[in-house]
């Protein structure tokens, strides 16, 4: 079990198998690269340690965004139009916080040299779920994806501290106003029961003592950061999972990370959102035992699965559907094509069932076959042939994305806003989704077009790491003849096969 994958297998598909998992997939000459690099040696080029300073960088939201209204005293002075237009412009400030950021976390995304971090970042997004829906702050939020950068190869401890004390999480699970003689037991459960634990490793009277002593772990009123309520804490004492002591947040962290059942929950995620299964009993007492000695360091345990044989083991290919970050993202890095604008991306994610800074609940989302269903699988189509054919594309999702970007450049304006503004706005969306279609000159050379079995070949191992199984390439032969059946191919028509390849469904599952 676990035994590190033995480099004289170590193959292009292996290669091509590292990139999609640990990240977000690539062109074929970043796989060819990792090759080179032997197995020890590609994954320390994915998980290398980055400039600090990076960590920390993004786009400077403001105060503004983090409040959606004015504080009460000041809205108490205002009249019920000034407090419509308020909410309004608040709303609006909000929505556009949330799409540029969105947009460059997206970005980073797409950046080989941050891919892996960020497809952590993701893992971790979704596991400490918080959204904005009650959070109304883009500011908090995207503190809190800092907050997972920075930790997310570092120690699973700091990391879990840092969340109990985030003010996103603060806010979402209600734990900002819990005080002595009333404390609220919201973060606590879920601390156990979704982000350290698993149901049934504690007790319901673990949680109602862990509540007491996360009280008075509260937000400052101004610039809403982490503060101790002194007063709001109950200093008595409590018990918690068999040990009794005059225990505060940290120390329930701590006895929490000691339970049996921590290493086995977390080793265990991980490994089905990068492997894309579910460990049998044994691989997972192996994982949790290797998370375990390794001190919960996240980046030593992924270094270490991401060597292991098993990882790589075939029968784990095409098992997990790709989450709309990862087809979005994955679609534009294999096709090297740039990121749609972030209005439109944000559109394209929410239609899709993945609104970044929104999971639908505390839970995060539910994954697997939960992201495909009639209407988004046809919406990644339809979104995949805009992307792919650029700003010539005619179908009903460019429409909509047009107008949902000209509200965009729209947005904070008054509803009472002038012609020539709309058509300003109207005009700046039309710019921005005109996009150019996909250079297949540069990603399909003519050359390199010999035959529909080459055009079929070169695509299909861009967009999958690896060639086609035969009922696979045969049923894209037959579309390929029907795209062009005259044997040459011009650029429109291999972009249409690239079209036809992004929407089967080998593309919606993760090599």
């Amino acid at each position: 079990m676990l035994q590190p994958l033995d480099s004289r297998r170590w193959d292009l598909k292996d290669a091509a198998r590292l990139l999609w998992r640990a990240g977000f997939g690539g062109p074929p000459h970043e796989a060819e690269a990792l090759l080179a690099l032997g197995p020890e040696g590609a994954v320390e080029r994915l998980l290398g340690a980055p400039d600090a300073a990076a960590l920390d960088e993004g786009p400077d939201l403001g105060l503004d965004s983090g409040d959606p209204m004015p504080r009460k005293r000041d809205r108490d002075a205002l009249n019920a139009e000034e407090k419509k237009k308020a909410l309004r412009l608040a709303r609006a400030r909000e929505a556009g916080g949330l799409a540029t950021a969105r947009g460059w976390w997206l970005a980073r995304m797409a950046d080989p040299a941050k891919a892996a971090r960020e497809k952590m970042v993701l893992f971790l997004h979704g596991h400490f779920a918080t959204s904005a829906d009650k959070v109304r702050s883009p500011r908090l939020l995207l503190a809190q994806n800092r907050l997972f950068r920075r930790h997310a190869f570092g120690a699973w401890h700091d990391l879990c501290l840092g969340v109990a004390k985030d003010p996103a999480m603060l806010i979402y699970l209600d734990n900002a106003k819990s005080r002595a003689g009333n404390p609220n037991e919201n973060f606590a459960r879920e601390f156990f029961e979704l982000f350290a634990l698993g149901e049934g490793n504690y007790t319901e009277k673990d949680i109602q003592e862990s509540a007491r002593a996360f009280t008075g772990w509260s937000l400052a009123t101004e610039m809403r950061e982490f503060v101790i309520r002194k007063p709001w804490h109950d200093g008595g004492t409590k018990t918690v999972f068999g040990k009794t002591g005059n225990f505060g947040g940290e120390e329930i962290v701590g006895l929490t990370l000691k339970q049996p059942a921590a290493a086995a929950l977390l080793a265990g995620k991980l490994w089905r959102f990068y492997a894309g299964s579910e460990p049998s009993a044994e691989l997972r007492e192996a994982l949790a035992a290797e998370l375990r000695d390794g001190g919960f360091n996240l980046g030593k345990f992924l270094r270490t699965i991401f060597r292991c044989g098993e990882f790589y083991d075939p029968s784990l290919d095409f098992l997990r559907i790709k989450s709309p970050v990862e087809w979005l993202v994955g679609l534009c890095r294999a096709l090297e094509m740039p990121l749609p604008h972030p209005a439109v991306a944000s559109f394209a994610l929410a239609e899709l069932g993945q609104d970044l800074f929104r999971p639908p609940n505390v839970k995060g989302w539910d994954g697997g076959l939960a992201w495909i269903n009639t209407a988004t699988l046809a919406r990644r189509e339809e979104i995949a042939a805009s992307l792919i054919r650029g700003g010539r594309t005619e179908n009903d999702w460019s429409r909509r994305a047009a107008r949902r970007l000209a509200a965009f450049f729209a947005m904070g304006q008054e509803s009472e806003m002038s012609g020539e503004a709309r058509q300003e706005a109207q005009k700046r969306a039309f710019v921005e989704t005109t996009r150019a279609p996909v250079d297949m000159t540069r990603i399909l050379p003519r050359e390199r077009r010999l035959s529909e079995e080459a055009v079929v070949g070169d695509l299909w191992w861009r967009l999958n790491g690896r060639m086609p199984a035969r009922e696979d390439r045969d049923a894209a032969l037959e579309a390929a003849r029907k795209i062009e059946p005259t044997g040459v191919w011009t650029d429109d028509s291999a972009r249409e096969m690239a079209v036809t390849l992004a929407c089967a469904p080998s593309f919606q599952l993760s090599c």
